[in-house]
């Protein structure tokens, strides 16, 4: 099984928290929460903060917030998503498009199911702080 690292990027702001979504690598009609393989035995939350960076964002590791897995040709993948809060932004070196977006609208973008229940969960857990 192929392992990788996701991240849940959020900007909290007076109102209400926003989330980082991005145009997936290899159909930029689908939305998805950024995620990369790990390289060279690094761990899924520091891959989570490589691909954040690479699409412009630094930020504060917070918590694991769940795992999702799927299948890629002829591999399974399981990803380790982490919540990440933004800290600063530069341009982004990805090419993707990336949105910040509320609570509904992010939901209502994802393209994925298993990528809705794990911003529900984000979500449920950040309003109980």
């Amino acid at each position: 099984m192929l392992q990788q690292g996701g991240a849940i990027a959020i900007k909290v702001d007076a109102e209400a928290p926003q989330f980082l979504i991005v145009t997936a690598r290899d159909d930029p009609d689908r939305w998805v929460f950024p995620k990369s393989e790990m390289m060279g035995g690094e761990a899924p939350e520091d891959a989570a903060i490589r691909e954040l960076l690479e699409c412009g964002v630094q930020g504060e590791l917070s918590a694991c917030v769940g795992t999702t897995t799927f299948s890629a040709g002829d591999h399974d993948v399981e990803v380790a998503y982490f919540l990440i809060r933004a800290v600063a932004e530069e341009a982004s070196t990805t090419g993707r498009g990336l949105k910040w977006l509320g609570y509904d609208e992010a939901r209502a973008q994802l393209t994925f199911d298993d990528a809705r229940e794990l911003l529900d969960k984000t979500a449920g857990a950040l309003s109980a702080r």
